[in-house]
């Protein structure tokens, strides 16, 4: 209430009167020193800290202060030899003091052993005196610990005792650590792990180089990594921050579902700027989640290999995403009749007339392969002539990342998604109607030999066959295949189906 005396006056001189104001004003000064001793107890509540907080507190700071140099293993010991030498003269012991050796190696182990090591003597005095005996002498480690502190903690005895326990338990943590590797000299010296000037490009490099990961997702999480480049800066990966992340994603949620090719070279800024009004759907939960998976991937990487502290990908999440597989929907009857109604099957003379990147020929085969085996698009656009074998009578593809020895080195590299993706799928009998083949041809290309061509209207002449199944060449680039095929089927007045594979035919 901020006064020694509370005085009030009854402003009566009638004693009869006088006692009954006094048991009203008795009364109402009794409610007002109740509601002064809550809100004391209130702050002083709102002011001391937790046990968990107070060692979350020690480990940022022996972590940003201690944690690294030639005694890294041991960082709270640097720092209690001043308060061995304090609680000494405090106390007027005569406690032995002790010094670090010179480094980690096992011949400077060596030497310590049989004599005392840092921490036995503030350990002693833990045990021997009461707290607020010995928190006289942790002056200069509280004196750190809460000049580092933003926002800042009240400096009140309750909060510096947790702090100098949790920091007591660091302490005997290192001592007995040390003691270990005296009696244990012949241990390799531990360097640091910690790598404060790691900067993303280069562990992207070393991340590719320990997991080895498809040639299509390196590419994504390389263009996750520049596009997080340009937004921030080449910054180290430690001063990372989960902040950074969940801003990274905020912005990246803004960018247009598709846009134009010239558009997509465009650095991350650039094309934030450039479609930042437009009318164009933004990306998708799942495309949102991949571009952040892969940052995230790669600051897993790191902590798992401790070259940071933390990982601060952890708990970042995508609103609208889910792991929950959805069901495919199959086609409907109507839906295949109106696609195998178009030109692109009704004519076929017409398959050689336009001249496109990926030919209606290329199409055609795409459509007749996927819906009548299953495979994925990308599998089938990059089967070659080789792939089409013949075994028992039975046609198939077969789908590998081999390269075989004869085929055009100048073609890309193949790739499966996983590695049960490496398989044979039999081709339908309807395609080797379609394709003219006939039981003498499977026959002659099962005993090694090159069935003849037969020609399908004028396809034949401008590409290659095998077991007389004329494919593509070269092979087709998934996104490519795509977007003719989503082309097609406007053509052909098919709706798009959302997350409706060929598979589903299976």
């Amino acid at each position: 209430m901020g006064r020694r005396q509370v005085r009030r006056s009854l402003k009566t001189r009638d004693p009869a009167e006088a006692k009954r104001l006094f048991v009203l004003a008795h009364a109402e000064l009794e409610q007002e020193m109740a509601a002064a001793e809550a809100r004391i107890a209130a702050q002083k509540v709102a002011d001391e800290i937790s046990p968990e907080r107070a060692k979350i507190i020690v480990d940022d700071f022996i972590r940003d202060r201690h944690s690294s140099g030639r005694w890294s293993r041991w960082p709270t010991l640097g720092l209690v030899w001043w308060l061995e030498d304090t609680a000494r003269r405090v106390f007027n012991t005569d406690f032995p003091l002790a010094g670090l050796p010179m480094d980690d190696s096992p011949e400077a182990l060596a030497a310590k052993r049989g004599e005392p090591v840092p921490g036995d003597c503030w350990l002693d005095v833990v045990r021997m005196y009461p707290p607020a005996e010995w928190l006289k002498a942790s002056g200069m480690v509280l004196a750190d610990v809460f000049e580092d502190q933003d926002p800042p903690i009240k400096r009140i005895p309750a909060n510096e005792l947790l702090i100098m326990q949790a920091w007591n338990a660091r302490v005997l943590e290192d001592n007995d650590r040390l003691r270990a590797d005296v009696a244990a000299p012949r241990r390799i010296a531990v360097k640091p792990r910690l790598r404060p000037d790691l900067r993303f490009r280069e562990l992207l490099q070393l991340w590719n180089k320990e997991n080895a990961p498809r040639p299509q997702s390196y590419v994504e999480v390389e263009r996750a990594t520049e596009d997080l480049i340009d937004y921030l800066g080449d910054i180290p990966v430690e001063s990372f921050t989960s902040d950074m992340l969940m801003d990274y994603r905020d912005e990246a949620k803004n960018l247009p579902a598709t846009m134009p090719r010239a558009d997509r070279a465009l650095p991350f800024n650039e094309r934030l700027a450039r479609h930042a009004h437009s009318g164009t759907p933004r990306v998708s939960p799942p495309t949102l989640k991949k571009r952040i998976g892969s940052i995230q991937a790669l600051l897993s990487f790191a902590h798992q290999q401790r070259w940071i502290s933390q990982n601060v990908g952890t708990g970042v999440k995508i609103t609208g995403f889910s792991r929950v597989a959805r069901g495919r929907r199959s086609f409907m009857p109507g839906e295949l009749a109106q696609l195998f109604a178009s030109d692109l099957f009704l004519r076929p003379e017409r398959l050689l007339d336009r001249r496109t990147d990926v030919s209606d020929v290329t199409l055609y085969w795409l459509f007749l392969l996927g819906l009548t085996s299953g495979a994925r698009l990308e599998e089938v656009g990059q089967a070659r002539v080789q792939d089409v074998k013949a075994d028992g009578g039975i046609l198939y593809i077969d789908i590998d990342d081999l390269m075989d020895a004869e085929a055009d080195p100048n073609l890309p590299e193949k790739s499966v998604k996983t590695s049960g993706s490496r398989r044979i799928i039999p081709i339908h009998e309807h395609v080797l109607t379609v394709s003219g083949s006939s039981p003498q041809h499977l026959r002659q290309a099962d005993q090694g030999g090159q069935p003849p061509a037969q020609p399908l209207h004028q396809c034949r002449r401008q590409y290659g066959c095998a077991a007389g199944l004329p494919l593509a060449a070269p092979p087709l680039q998934g996104r490519g295949a795509r977007r003719r095929c989503a082309g097609a089927r406007a053509r052909s007045a098919v709706r798009p189906c959302p997350r409706d594979g060929w598979r589903s035919l299976r």
